[in-house]
């Protein structure tokens, strides 16, 4: 479960990395991120395994469940959240939510 909880700390801040970028950058891709499970029903498989996955989040004028585009394990979640803060931090300072410059996404 430590494991666990600490990937969910991550998934917070990839989550909070995600919405900011999104503000600076309206043609973005909108996506939230989430801890799942794997498993498999065939004899013999895998166990079951903790993922993270990407969704797609819906746009306003087009409502329907997200769609998922990603599933990741741990280990590749943690080099992507790597060039997540690397790209964030390249984009520069970015519009605060509130105060004018975002799209409330």
């Amino acid at each position: 479960m430590d494991a666990i909880s600490q990937l969910m700390v991550q998934v917070e801040e990839a989550n909070a990395l995600c919405g900011e970028l999104a503000r600076a950058l309206p043609s973005m891709l909108p996506v939230e991120l989430d801890v799942g499970m794997t498993f498999s029903f065939q004899p013999g498989s895998r166990p079951p395994a903790v993922i993270v996955q990407v969704w797609a989040r819906r746009p306003a004028e087009d409502p329907g469940p997200p769609r998922l585009v990603a599933a990741w394990p741990p280990a590749e979640f943690d080099h992507r959240l790597v060039g997540l803060r690397d790209a964030h931090r390249e984009a520069g300072p970015l519009p605060e939510e509130g105060l004018g410059g975002g799209s409330g996404v």
